[in-house]
């Protein structure tokens, strides 16, 4: 009988261990995703500033999207609009207000620019998730094409980092003009692979969150602008170059060299294509 005890309880602590070790690794995965932050600082210049609008747009049950839009355009009448989806440890009021400080939006000339924060980041509510994050994006859009100072038929969609897999999902369901993917990523489990390099095989299974943007890209009408960095050093330069391969067709793919993960979206590099391509967006208009 002791024999029997031994044999039968070697296995069973190893059992426990997995399930232990997949259960906190389950659990630790918003962690690893997700860096959600408020500046109060920087929302309360921006409240000073006319230029800005604090926008505030309900969804869910009790649930709301908070962020600034951005008049870069002096005319009452409709004008393009880039809808903007940051990083994960990006927020709205800190992004527009470096935006301003720093003349990008000078880059962005005959577009307004709206920057929301996803859900549980700055002073929107509620979660995040990939499911979220694109549910948000979707009523963020279906939102503005409502707004008398936008032009439905020119919405471009911008994402840089994690938000390039929300840009991306939001061009493959609504109707936009144009889509501007900095340092994205392929899929979900590229990201994952890269924290923690074991989600293969079953373990495939414990990858809480999707982000599959090959998939969605597969979806994508318009030619999207892809500028990434081999000096990148969060984003596996095969990712984008991965990425492109599944949209029908792309507009460029520019791969810088030296830029590190933080720079690439105030580049001058970035910033004087995604000009001329938004630029090439008006002349088909």
């Amino acid at each position: 009988m002791i024999r029997v005890k031994k044999k039968i309880g070697i296995p069973i602590a190893v059992l426990i261990t997995i399930i232990t070790f997949c259960c906190m690794l389950f659990f630790a995965q918003p962690r690893m995703f997700f860096y959600p932050d408020h500046d109060a600082d920087a929302h309360a210049i921006l409240s000073d500033e006319s230029d800005f609008e604090e926008i505030k747009i309900s969804y869910g049950k009790n649930q709301y999207l908070h962020g600034w839009f951005k008049h870069n355009v002096d005319s009452d009448e409709p004008a393009p609009l880039i809808i903007f989806f940051g990083g994960n440890a990006m927020n709205s009021s800190t992004t527009s207000l470096w935006y301003l400080d720093s003349s990008i939006y000078e880059y962005f000339e005959g577009y307004n620019f709206l920057m929301m924060d996803y859900p549980g980041y700055g002073l929107s509510t509620g979660r995040p998730s990939d499911k979220s994050m694109y549910e948000a994006a979707l009523t963020i859009y279906d939102y503005v094409i409502n707004m008398e100072n936008v032009d439905e038929n020119n919405i471009v969609v911008k994402g840089f980092s994690i938000g390039s897999g929300v840009a991306t999902h939001l061009a493959s369901k609504r109707d936009v003009n144009g889509l501007i993917l900095l340092a994205p990523f392929d899929r979900g489990l590229s990201l994952y692979n890269s924290v923690l390099n074991i989600f293969y095989g079953p373990l495939r299974l414990l990858a809480r969150y999707n982000f599959n943007s090959i998939e969605y890209a597969q979806n994508v009408s318009v030619q999207p602008l892809i500028i990434a960095s081999y000096g990148d050093e969060m984003m596996n330069s095969e990712w984008p170059k991965n990425l492109a391969e599944y949209f029908n067709e792309v507009y460029d793919l520019v791969m810088l060299d030296g830029v590190c993960h933080n720079l690439i979206l105030a580049n001058p590099t970035t910033l004087e294509r995604v000009n001329t391509y938004l630029s090439s967006l008006k002349d088909v208009e």
